[in-house]
């Protein structure tokens, strides 16, 4: 099986997060926090989801390939919200490294995902 470019970016950030995290574990470990692992780990799952959706929608419909990729991320910002609100209410997290962490790596898996759509519609329109 081929990869394209969207999974392999999308392995690509998942390991670069994976060793930002190894690296604050052994250097930093006063700012390193375990929810790190998970959150990599519920973000890569719902945006692997996510990637295989909208190729797959891409490949069949172009034309509604816009409207697929606005409910693809309403659904992952509400439950990466959840889970977010989840861990810090459930869990009691105070931790402010936590916070920032989450936020980077939501915001490092957004931006892959609108230059992995732009490419892909680019590549379809072509």
């Amino acid at each position: 099986m081929k990869l394209n470019f969207a999974w392999k970016s999308l392995l690509g950030l998942i390991c670069i997060l994976a060793i930002a995290c190894l690296i604050f574990a052994y250097f930093l470990p006063q700012i390193y926090n375990q929810l790190w692992i998970w959150t990599i780990l519920f973000l890569s799952a719902i945006y692997s989801l996510s990637f295989f959706i909208f190729l797959k929608t891409v490949g069949k419909n172009p034309k509604t390939s816009s409207l697929v990729f606005l409910a693809l991320t309403v659904g992952k910002m509400l439950l990466a919200m959840i889970f977010f609100f989840v861990l810090v209410m459930a869990f009691d997290i105070k931790s402010l490294s936590f916070a920032l962490f989450f936020a980077i790596s939501y915001l490092s898996f957004l931006i892959l995902e609108i230059i992995v759509f732009i490419r892909e519609i680019k590549k379809t329109y072509n």
